[in-house]
């Protein structure tokens, strides 16, 4: 196992960790009915190698999801999301990638680009994992707005969460 692989395993088990004891609990109340989560196990994906297998990234995507539907009682809500979200990452990436490509392996992070491009990026694939996650949770067209207004919010709460953990645990080499 290489540095790479030790680095996003602990990763892994960092962000379940930090999702189902932490933000699992925490309440961010602004208005009871729009109440935003704070995601932040996406990041285990957000954060692969850009050129990352595919039907591997679509696996480790399940499992994660898996792993939060668990410790929420959620069946199948943030497992489809993330595998959603995953699926249309080679989209987002494609919409942001540089002028000069990416670099063989590159990590999409703080570590090899500048903070509007992670920015960017994190906030595209954070309000499509919302998007998902409210849609699969509520799942009615009825309250629209109410999908859309939470997932804003917690896009928004959530890249606040996902930065700091960014720049506390950055990649090695």
């Amino acid at each position: 196992m290489n540095k790479q692989s030790r680095y996003f395993a602990a990763l892994f088990v960092l962000l379940v960790f930090l999702q189902v004891v932490l933000f699992n609990r925490l309440d961010v109340f602004i208005m009871p009915a729009y109440s935003p989560y704070i995601l932040v196990y996406p990041l285990f994906i957000f954060l692969l190698p850009v050129d990352f297998n595919r039907p591997l990234l679509l696996l480790f995507s399940f499992v994660l999801g898996f792993l939060i539907d668990l410790s929420l009682g959620s069946p199948g809500v943030h497992a489809g999301a993330l595998v959603f979200t995953a699926y249309m990452r080679r989209y987002i990436l494609f919409f942001n990638e540089p002028r000069s490509g990416f670099e063989k392996n590159a990590i999409p992070g703080l570590g090899g680009f500048d903070l509007l491009w992670v920015l960017r990026y994190n906030g595209a694939m954070l309000l499509i994992h919302s998007l998902a996650v409210f849609t699969l949770e509520i799942f009615t067209l009825y309250f629209f707005f109410t999908i859309i207004l939470k997932a804003f919010l917690t896009t928004l709460v959530s890249l606040l969460g996902i930065l700091i953990i960014q720049l506390l645990y950055k990649p090695t080499a």
